[in-house]
């Protein structure tokens, strides 16, 4: 769990260092605040899991298109760690949860890159086959690394009980 949470910890800072000064912006803040304040809003549970989804995941994903990987990044790790709030008190789960976002949408990036190049700015192009096929690999593979993280905590927990 630590393990996973200090890895997310350095490719948020990682995240942070690199996004480009001028993406630190009004529009780019304004859209975080929004990410936060009502993406984690909407939360869709998987009891089988004992996990949470947010809506925030679309707003990530419009990060990734409109704003660049790096500031996705920085924008779920925050946001996982502050929808962590309101299910835990306990802060090694919500850095595990901030941990496995930022691993998460960090695989999902450099995947996106290597298959596609950089997709910043691609929404304010018309809507193409490259965007609509990145839309689907950027949700399979957030979710097939979400998903692998968590189960695979759940499994180690499981097998120390």
């Amino acid at each position: 769990m630590w393990l996973i949470a200090g890895l997310g910890l350095i490719i948020g800072a990682f995240a942070a260092v690199r996004l480009p000064l001028q993406n630190y912006s009004f529009p780019f803040l304004f859209f975080s605040i929004i990410t936060l304040a009502v993406g984690s809003r909407i939360v869709v549970n998987i009891q089988r899991l004992n996990m949470n989804i947010s809506a925030s995941d679309i707003f990530i994903f419009l990060a990734i298109f409109q704003f660049g990987g790096e500031a996705a990044i920085l924008l779920a790790w925050l946001e996982a760690y502050c929808t962590s709030y309101r299910f835990t008190t306990r802060f090694k789960f919500r850095a595990f949860n901030a941990g496995t976002m930022a691993c998460s949408i960090f695989l999902t990036v450099k995947v996106l890159d290597r298959i596609f190049g950089s997709l910043s700015g691609q929404l304010a192009n018309h809507l193409s086959l490259k965007l609509i096929l990145a839309a689907g690999v950027m949700a399979f593979t957030h979710y097939l690394g979400n998903i692998s993280l968590m189960t695979t905590l759940v499994a180690l927990r499981n097998s120390q009980a």
